[in-house]
This record gives structure tokens, C-alpha cells and sequence, in this order.
């Protein structure tokens, strides 16, 4: 069995976050997306201000603001939902065995299969676990059991069919 123990802190919470934004399959896509549209706002406000139209280039300088500065505009609103969260700063321990995962703290007590989880990415300083819509952000320095992550990573390898590795585990 592995145990993981933690805080579910601000802190914690945002490199929960970080790891999320990383881990998808799209992310270069939406990256030039960004960018792209963020050309497009930047251009057509240049334009609108040669034809002295300042709403338009209120609304396209606010357009690509946005656009180019998205991933913190939603860390910002990320962070502002975790502190109104119930779960903020809860003592979490999370058990994993043969059988799935077990989560206990003050407001949850619940367990769950491994066949609930979706899928798995692995970093360079910790493991993201999916399970449908949630997921879990799991560095080494949380996990307290004996074997530690590199344990922890070899029952996720076995259990979870979607295992990507964007980068080798610094076990």
C-alpha cells in the first residue's frame, strides 16, 4: 500500500493546476489559437485606430489582453474558487493498493476502483491521475509510505491504461 498525505493548500492547489494546463494533448494547439487570435485582435484594433473608431480599439486592446494573457486570467479565477472551496486546507490522505484508492479527510471518506481512472501523465516531479472529469496532482514529497512514488507509479503503470510519460519520474 501507498500512502499519500497532504494539504489541500493555495499552494498546492495552483501546481495542481500548473500540471493540468501541461498535461493535455492539445495544448501547442491552443497556444497558437492564442496567438493567432491575439494577431487578429492586435491588427484590427491598429486598423480601427487609423479610422479613429476608439470603441473598436477599446474592444480589440481588451480582446488581446485577454487572449494573450488567458492562463493567468484563469489562475486568478481558479485561485478565487479554491479559497470559497470546503475543501481548502483540509488534511488529505489518500491510500493506494491493488484494490484502487482510498481518500479520507474531514469532509470526504470514499474509495475508488482503479478502473476509474481514465488516464495518468507522468512529470519529471510527480504524477497526474485522472479520473473522468476530476484529477489529482501527486509530487514524491507527499507520499509518506515505504517505496515511496516510485511504488505509487508502478501501481498506476499496471492499473491504468492511458499511462503517458512527458517526462521521466526523478524518483
Amino acid at each position: 500500500m501507498v500512502t499519500v498525505e497532504f494539504n489541500f493548500t493555495e499552494e498546492h492547489f495552483r501546481e495542481l493546476c500548473a500540471r493540468y494546463r501541461e498535461s493535455g494533448r492539445k495544448r501547442w494547439f491552443i497556444l497558437l489559437f492564442r496567438l493567432l487570435v491575439g494577431a487578429f485582435c492586435l491588427y484590427h484594433g491598429y486598423q480601427s485606430r487609423q479610422f479613429g473608431n476608439a470603441p473598436y480599439v477599446a474592444f480589440f486592446a481588451v480582446a488581446t489582453l485577454f487572449f494573450l494573457f488567458f492562463p493567468q486570467i484563469m489562475n486568478l479565477f481558479a485561485v478565487s474558487q479554491h479559497r470559497r472551496s470546503p475543501y481548502r486546507d483540509e488534511r488529505v490522505l489518500m491510500d493506494f493498493n491493488e484494490e484502487g484508492m482510498k481518500i479520507k479527510s474531514p469532509t470526504t471518506d470514499m474509495q475508488c476502483r482503479w478502473s476509474a481512472f481514465t488516464s495518468a501523465v507522468e512529470f519529471a516531479d510527480g504524477l497526474l491521475l485522472f479520473r473522468g472529469p476530476l484529477f489529482h496532482w501527486i509530487p514524491p514529497r507527499i507520499v509518506t509510505s515505504d517505496g515511496g512514488i516510485a511504488k505509487l507509479q508502478e501501481l498506476v503503470r499496471d492499473h491504468v491504461d492511458d499511462y503517458v510519460v512527458r517526462a521521466p519520474l526523478n524518483t
